[in-house]
């Protein structure tokens, strides 16, 4: 972005030396298609000055643009990740209960004391590990469909 500010900067420097060079031609009657042609050549030159400056600024607003759309995909993905992190630790710990459970069951089936309520529980947080995997399947294939978006609508319109 700021690599544009000093072209446009020598861009006007040059259109205001031609300008005073332009001033300081005599007015001859002699010289008067000389300076008509240098007239029409400043202007010109004019014309040409200003489509380079729009262009400028144009690259300029485009890859202002491009920035902001690229730090909002970067917000976007961290929030994601962040998210993804959230149900990771969920399922890990879940998972964690339910190996405890399963110790609990295996301990109370080896000394052959049924434990309906020992069972119950097992189940419950077995359901419960489904569940988070299930949410971060789902939250991967959410984002797997954030970034294949963009790709496909590109393509289409190509």
């Amino acid at each position: 972005m700021s690599e544009f500010d000093p072209l446009e900067a020598r861009i006007r420097a040059a259109l205001d030396r031609i300008e005073a060079a332009a001033a300081r031609l005599p007015a001859e009657p002699d010289g008067e298609d000389e300076a008509a042609a240098l007239r029409a050549q400043l202007e010109d030159e004019r014309t040409t000055n200003s489509q380079l400056i729009e262009r400028v600024k144009a690259l300029k607003d485009r890859q202002e643009n491009q920035v902001a759309q690229l730090e909002q995909s970067l917000r976007i993905a961290k929030t994601a990740e962040t998210e993804r992190n959230k149900l990771h630790q969920k399922m890990r710990a879940t998972i964690e209960q339910l190996r405890d459970q399963v110790a609990r069951l295996t301990e109370a089936n080896r000394s052959m004391v049924g434990d309906a309520h020992l069972v119950n529980t097992s189940m419950m947080v077995e359901l419960e590990a489904m569940r988070a995997a299930r949410a971060a399947d789902a939250a991967e294939v959410e984002d797997m469909i954030a970034e294949l978006g963009p790709m496909i609508e590109e393509a289409q319109s190509a």
